[in-house]
């Protein structure tokens, strides 16, 4: 198994621990506190990673 393989394991597993919508709320914090210590000039990047975040644990949550 490659090491992708088992980063994408754990991923699953903390999505199935802590549930999807938590773990949208935990990336979401995180990129608050970027945006946060940027002064708000990594916000656009910040909001394509909630995004794309949020549709991978979407995803990972349904299967």
């Amino acid at each position: 198994m490659g090491l992708l393989d088992d980063a994408k394991n754990l991923a699953d597993k903390a999505v199935d621990a802590v549930g999807g919508d938590k773990a949208k709320e935990v990336v979401d914090q995180a990129t608050d506190k970027v945006d946060e210590a940027t002064g708000g000039a990594s916000a656009p990047v910040t909001e394509k990673i909630d995004e794309a975040a949020g549709g991978v644990i979407d995803g990972m949550a349904t299967n």
